[in-house]
């Protein structure tokens, strides 16, 4: 028989070590009584509340509203006199009342990056926001509406998106040299829809019904692509050296007047009630349907190229009043005259037959 009392006693006397303190945890005892864990309401909320009005931004950080606040005769509802602010309207609004002035005013020389987001701004006696001496101002996903003077006005290189400016008794939404306006709408604004200063964008926004006024205007090196003009005097007024490309202008007074090396491409003019597009001198207007519009379906000035265009059921088809324009591979359809081109122009022959015609052939369908 094997015995087994030493290895029971060498098991002991190890056991015996280990709680002897080669494993000890330590005292069970607590250091100190247990520190707060909870967050502080500045630490939860680490912003600036805004609980009435006229209130005054001087301090650059983010705030916001806590409810609806309605302005007061004689001042501006919220002044950001500061750069790198956040104001958050956190989906309630600003109501002027009579005798108010800007609902949000930033105005002070040389401030920049300020952002407005979220909410409704209506019923100022002035601007709904006044920022043209800030650069960099964000907008996003704010309502303008029915403030006597512009909807919005803004410094340069500012980014405007989300936002829809209605009934306002000036323009509906101005952006400063360098600026951009993506996925916006403008309706019913006195003064016109959307304005840029120049070298700016403007896409994916939809501006209606200013009857007396332009949808959609661009100054000099600006572009405007997949927008929506309809119902304006003028759907898009395109300057000097700006662009218009994939865009609609429908049942206005002119649908879109371009200036002196204009770029037109790929639009629709339709159903306007004088002509579908009008080209100044040294452009280009090509790839557009234009169809129903009550004068000319395109008319140009001088130097122009005028080609692959689509004109069926209009006063004139194509009509080119200028000189040192080429014109080709045009289409015209059920226009009451198809085509009417004046002397010094350099057009490819008008043909019915694409079978036997050149490459540069106009075509009277």
């Amino acid at each position: 028989m094997k015995h087994t009392g030493g290895s029971a006693w060498a098991l002991v006397l190890m056991a015996g070590m280990f709680l002897s303190g080669d494993l000890d945890a330590g005292s069970l005892e607590p250091p100190g009584p247990p520190a707060p864990t909870m967050k502080t309401i500045q630490d939860a909320e680490p912003r600036i509340p805004i609980s009435s009005l006229p209130f005054i931004i001087s301090t650059p950080g983010s705030y916001y509203l806590t409810g609806n606040l309605t302005g007061v005769s004689g001042d501006p509802g919220i002044t950001i006199a500061t750069s790198f602010v956040t104001l958050d309207l956190n989906g309630y609004s600003l109501i002027g009342v009579a005798g108010s002035l800007d609902g949000v005013r930033a105005e002070l020389a040389g401030s920049r990056q300020v952002a407005i987001r979220n909410g409704v701004i209506r019923d100022w006696q002035a601007r709904g926001i006044s920022a043209v001496a800030t650069t960099e101002v964000h907008v996003e996903d704010v309502r303008l509406n029915s403030n006597l003077g512009d909807g919005m006005r803004v410094g340069p290189r500012s980014i405007v998106r989300d936002t829809t400016s209605l009934a306002n008794g000036g323009i509906g939404i101005y952006v400063e040299t360098g600026g951009t306006i993506i996925g916006c709408t403008a309706g019913s604004n006195t003064g016109g829809g959307v304005v840029t200063a120049g070298n700016s964008l403007v896409a994916s926004t939809t501006a209606l019904d200013s009857t007396n006024q332009t949808g959609i205007t661009l100054n000099p090196g600006s572009i405007a692509i997949d927008c929506i003009a309809q119902q304006n005097f003028v759907g898009i007024s395109a300057s000097a050296g700006t662009r218009v490309v994939h865009s609609v202008a429908r049942a206005n007074f002119l649908g879109i007047n371009g200036s002196d090396r204009t770029s037109i491409e790929e639009c629709t003019a339709d159903a306007n009630t004088d002509d579908g597009i009008r080209a100044g001198n040294g452009g280009l207007v090509r790839g557009n349907v234009v169809t129903g519009n009550t004068g000319d379906g395109i008319q140009a000035s001088a130097g122009n190229r005028i080609e692959e265009n689509q004109a069926s059921a209009n006063g004139v088809g194509i009509r080119v009043v200028g000189t040192n324009n080429l014109v080709v591979k045009n289409s015209a359809f059920q226009n009451t005259t198809e085509f009417v081109i004046a002397a010094g122009n350099k057009a490819g022959a008008i043909s019915a037959d694409p079978t036997t015609a050149n490459p540069w052939a106009n075509y009277d369908l």
